[in-house]
């Protein structure tokens, strides 16, 4: 069985949203910000690029910089 990468993204985007109406409709609303965070920053990174990672180096080499 082979899974098209392409399909990826916008299942994961699916189950997500899944996820987070079954914890909206258990009122278990911790778990559906925590769940919805998470989706916003996945469509974030796909649609700019941008990742934590990135950001995180950014800081870590700022802070080298005003250290030295």
């Amino acid at each position: 069985m082979h899974i098209d990468p392409s399909w990826i993204y916008p299942g994961t985007v699916v189950i997500l949203l899944i996820l987070a109406f079954m914890q909206w409709q258990i009122n278990a609303t911790k778990s559906m910000v925590l769940v919805l965070i998470i989706l916003a920053y996945i469509v974030y990174s796909h649609e700019t690029g941008h990742t934590l990672t990135e950001l995180k180096n950014k800081a870590v080499d700022s802070f080298n910089e005003a250290v030295k």
